[in-house]
């Protein structure tokens, strides 16, 4: 290893470590494990559909940082919209076990998770129910590219 201007650069050349984006990496995993869990196909977004589905989550980066070269950690904020408010809290549930499970994302390392806001109820004043709560998981990177 070199390091080049305080920055780890592999013998050869120095590189750039670029990190996932978070939002998409969550809400792919997210769907899939909702399935998993519930039995139910449940569309998951960055941002508010239109029209909206029944149920849907959107995973928003509202915050964050760079903690040191190799892993970020994004505030997320996760809604879960339903149309009724048990259904938005159960699936808000399952969305913080999950987050807290997480120890690999789609080959990306999980190196905890942080609740910052608890899942609560906070309507929008549409027909349906919205819940919200923020997770700050530490994503470790593994996409380099190389300088010339």
């Amino acid at each position: 290893m070199v390091f080049v201007q305080g920055n780890y650069a592999p013998v050869g050349g120095p590189s750039l470590l670029v990190l996932p984006d978070s939002e998409e990496l969550f809400r792919v995993v997210l769907g899939v494990m909702l399935l998993e869990v519930t039995g139910d196909t449940v569309p998951g977004f960055t941002k508010v559909p239109n029209p909206r589905p029944a149920e849907f989550f959107v995973v928003r980066r509202v915050g964050g940082s760079r903690r040191d070269l190799v892993t970020d950690v994004p505030v997320l904020q996760v809604e879960v919209w339903a149309k009724k408010e048990s259904r938005a809290d159960r699936l808000s549930q399952v969305i913080r076990s999950l987050m807290q499970w997480f120890v690999e994302v789609n080959g990306f390392a999980i190196n905890g998770t942080e609740e910052v806001t608890a899942p609560v109820s906070f309507p929008d004043g549409s027909q349906h129910e919205r819940y919200t709560a923020s997770y700050a998981p530490a994503v470790r990177g593994r996409e380099t590219i190389a300088l010339a």
